[in-house]
């Protein structure tokens, strides 16, 4: 099961990390987000090299502001501290080109 961040400093640490890290931003109430979520921990489990994360953006409110998230879902790829991509929706087809575009980035 993909672990849910619940604080900014845990946050910040794992993003800063050398590997490639994937935060889930999403709302208890987002249908899409429900449903988009069992795609997000299949390719968790398929993609080991890279790191999975969630944060419910209305409990780390601070944490969406700093990243710019404006809807629900919001998958964003990191990489050292930095946004390397970010998606928006719940398409699973979208959502699985995103890792593996991300697997091509681990060395």
């Amino acid at each position: 099961m993909v672990e849910a961040i619940t604080s900014y400093e845990e946050f910040r640490q794992f993003i800063s990390s050398e590997e490639l890290a994937i935060v889930d931003f999403y709302a208890d109430w987002c249908g899409a987000c429900k449903s988009i979520s069992p795609v997000f921990e299949t390719l968790s489990k398929k993609f080991g090299t890279i790191k999975f994360r969630k944060v419910n953006a209305e409990e780390q409110k601070r944490l969406s502001q700093e990243v710019g998230i404006r809807g629900f879902p919001t998958f964003v790829v990191f990489r050292k501290g930095e946004i390397i991509h970010l998606m928006a929706g719940a398409n699973p087809i979208e959502l699985e080109t995103l890792v593996q575009n991300a697997s091509s980035l681990v060395a």
